[in-house]
């Protein structure tokens, strides 16, 4: 079956790379989709939300109210691991070295840039789950 379904993508790629029948935004269009279902890319409804009656959600399912608790309490132990401690460290040198040692090309900056964003994305949901 996945080999059906991997020639028929194929197929479905090279028909609209080569059709005169749509243009350059809507090809896009169809190819983000495209991709977004063969990367099984990430949506609103998979990350950690509060709804509105204070319930968590998470992978589009409502955790039990005892979740809130443990991700606190996780939050909280998980900056004083030496595991995460280590990782952060490493985490930290490798972005330095790509960005300020090693750059080959204007990309190797800004990568290591957007990964520092990621860095800090990670420690203000950590942060926030301590709340």
């Amino acid at each position: 079956m996945n080999f059906i379904k991997h020639n028929l993508a194929k197929l479905a790629l090279w028909f609209l790379k080569n059709t005169k029948y749509c243009d350059e935004k809507t090809k896009n269009m169809i190819l983000s989709e495209a991709v977004a279902h063969l990367f099984n890319t990430i949506k609103a409804e998979d990350i950690l939300k509060e709804n509105s009656d204070g319930t968590l959600r998470f992978e589009n399912k409502t955790l039990p109210p005892e979740f809130r608790k443990d991700l606190k309490e996780q939050a909280k132990l998980l900056p004083n691991l030496l595991l995460w401690k280590v990782l952060m460290k490493d985490i930290e040198y490798q972005l330095n070295k790509k960005m300020f040692l090693e750059p080959l090309i204007t990309q190797d900056v800004m990568w290591g840039k957007l990964l520092t964003y990621l860095k800090d994305i990670i420690n203000t949901r950590v942060e926030k789950l301590k709340k």
